[in-house]
């Protein structure tokens, strides 16, 4: 199956994508963030909240979209691309073991944004082949629960052997090293913790 168009990505650049941290059962507190970051511009926000149930995760999904309208920001949910859709989101991101980006862009159709979560270039082109919008690689530092590292020399040479697709950079990015993936060519980056810190997030949107 031929990629799909990337116009549906926003233009901006770096894309910074938020993850939200999914520790809250109260869908106040994750959106206090996510209309922080709208307010800050941040191209795209990943609504990851797991612990919460389908009805939750709607209505969060909701609230989200309704503050990103007429903003330049993208609100992608993480794996339940049929609340993405109701809710009127902009995009999907898939985990590595869900669905594939081609049966998800036959429901969803060629402007919805999907992403995939892959951890070698392999995957990566797979992601691209089946019509996926981008790809996470990672990752690419230490990162709680998130296994073995590809380290920065590897990371950069998976990203220059599937370019010029779009590739996000995640798993332990913070300010110490976020100019060093970008510096490998990647599209953007993506964080929990990082980019959950409202001042850190403010500081970092200023010098991008």
């Amino acid at each position: 199956m031929s990629p799909a168009t990337q116009t549906s990505l926003p233009t901006r650049r770096p894309l910074v994508c938020l993850i939200t941290n999914g520790t809250s059962a109260e869908i106040d507190a994750t959106l206090v963030i996510i209309r922080a970051a709208i307010g800050l511009s941040v191209p795209l926000i990943q609504i990851r909240e797991k612990q919460l149930s389908a009805r939750s995760l709607y209505k969060l999904t909701s609230a989200a979209v309704t503050a990103a309208a007429n903003s330049n920001t993208k609100i992608l949910v993480n794996e339940r691309f049929d609340i993405a859709i109701d809710a009127g989101a902009d995009g999907v991101h898939l985990p590595s073991y869900a669905f594939e980006a081609d049966g998800v862009r036959g429901v969803a159709g060629p402007k919805f944004i999907i992403g995939v979560s892959c951890h070698s270039a392999d995957e990566v082109r797979t992601a691209k082949e089946l019509g996926a919008d981008y790809a996470t690689l990672g990752p690419v530092y230490a990162s709680p629960g998130k296994g073995t590292t590809l380290g920065i020399e590897a990371f950069a040479s998976a990203v220059r052997e599937v370019a010029p697709f779009p590739v996000i950079a995640l798993g332990g990015i913070d300010v110490s090293n976020y100019r060093s993936v970008l510096d490998a060519g990647v599209a953007g980056f993506a964080a929990i913790r990082y980019l959950n810190d409202i001042e850190e997030l403010g500081k970092l949107m200023e010098t991008l």
